[in-house]
């Protein structure tokens, strides 16, 4: 057999295989899916309860999510369309079955005249059955998985303002902090003659400039805490860290599924098929049979290059988060008390896809080994 024709039957037969397993993914996780996503949303209730003052920073970047999902969707759903449109420019494009019949193996026959109304129809409907359906049960599951690693990066950053209520942590214990305390000191003195020379009016002054002078130093207004206050925070903080912990356990036991990374290695393994047929047999295949490729290329990029980077960055984000508390509770001299102690136990939060956990470098990798390979494959060829 040529191997425009052993493409030809193996675009066919990866094409239904990818379809298939996504939708039977969807089925089986859909209700885990649904649990572990009102989990996220009870606790985010409860979160946005506790902390009340949220700063709108930490939203930033939803707007790429919010691209991304868009772009993904348009993608996912124009498959009908897509299908439709090849189907009418050219019916013996592949991946449909309809390019496997001896008509349309045949370079001598024609291609229009040989398939009527109904075969068009059923085509029609197995296209809308299979690359309607299947992507976009793909692209629920990877919604889903870029939804939760967003939201964890959020929780993380939310807890982790803890550290601004010192106004001083950022000063260190040397001379600096020393410097800022005789200018504070200074400032109030200062303040404090030029306002009143008396006494009583000088005690009275005090408290209200030493709130002006703190705030002018450090730009903020809220920024002073006692000792306990910070304790408090510190525990209140301390004990959300083991609840998002606890949403991340119940990833991992999802993900450990096979499904799910099976959906991964066909994406990544669709990444390699999908520029190889496009640079490959660019030239055998028609303008419409391409444009499959490229949106499922697209997709494919889409799943393992964001999904996998928003998962993976959660556990850069909990390394970050961990590491300050700890140089905090250091800062302060008491990691033989109880905030010290937590501090130090807290582990960084590690997603699990089967046996491997994901980081931040994981999609890159990935990526390289897919352009290698294809690279490799064209050699061969």
């Amino acid at each position: 057999m040529p191997l425009v024709k052993a493409l030809q039957a193996s675009v066919i037969l990866i094409a239904y295989i990818t379809s298939g397993i996504c939708r039977v993914t969807l089925f089986i996780w859909e209700k885990d899916g649904l649990l572990l996503l009102n989990g996220f949303l009870m606790f985010e209730r409860n979160l946005v309860k506790k902390f009340r003052n949220l700063s709108p920073e930490i939203r930033k970047g939803s707007t790429l999510r919010k691209m991304v999902f868009v772009v993904a969707t348009i993608s996912c759903s124009s498959f009908g369309i897509i299908a439709a449109f090849q189907l009418f420019l050219s019916p013996c494009t592949p991946p449909y079955v309809v390019s496997m019949r001896t008509k349309c193996l045949n370079p001598g026959s024609s291609q229009t005249e040989e398939i009527d109304f109904f075969v068009v129809m059923a085509i029609l409907l197995d296209a809308s059955m299979y690359f309607h359906v299947g992507p976009v049960a793909a692209l629920m599951i990877a919604s889903f998985l870029m939804g939760f690693g967003a939201c964890l990066q959020e929780y993380l950053t939310v807890i982790s303002e803890i550290t601004r209520l010192d106004p001083f942590h950022h000063m260190g214990s040397g001379r600096a902090f020393v410097m800022h305390r005789q200018i504070l000191t200074s400032e109030i003195y200062r303040r404090n003659r030029k306002l009143t020379s008396g006494r009583q009016n000088f005690c009275q002054n005090c408290s209200r400039n030493f709130w002006w002078a703190v705030k002018s130093l450090t730009g903020k207004s809220n920024v002073w805490a006692t000792r306990r206050q910070r304790e408090f925070q510190a525990l209140k903080s301390f004990r959300i860290y083991p609840q998002i912990q606890i949403l991340v356990a119940m990833m991992n036991t999802m993900f450990r599924n096979f499904f799910i990374p099976a959906v991964f290695v066909i994406a990544s393994n669709g990444i390699v098929f999908c520029l190889f047929v496009i640079i490959r047999m660019h030239g055998t295949i028609s303008i419409a049979g391409l444009s499959y490729f490229v949106m499922l290329l697209g997709d494919f990029l889409l799943t393992v290059g964001v999904d996998l980077a928003s998962v993976g960055d959660v556990y850069k984000k909990s390394v970050k988060v961990t590491e300050k508390w700890r140089k905090m509770e250091h800062h302060k001299g008491r990691r033989d008390g109880t905030t010290g102690r937590i501090a130090i136990s807290l582990p960084p939060l590690k997603i699990r896809f089967g046996n491997n956990f994901v980081d931040h470098l994981t999609s890159l990798t990935v990526l390289d080994h897919c352009l290698n390979l294809t690279v490799s494959l064209l050699l061969m060829t």
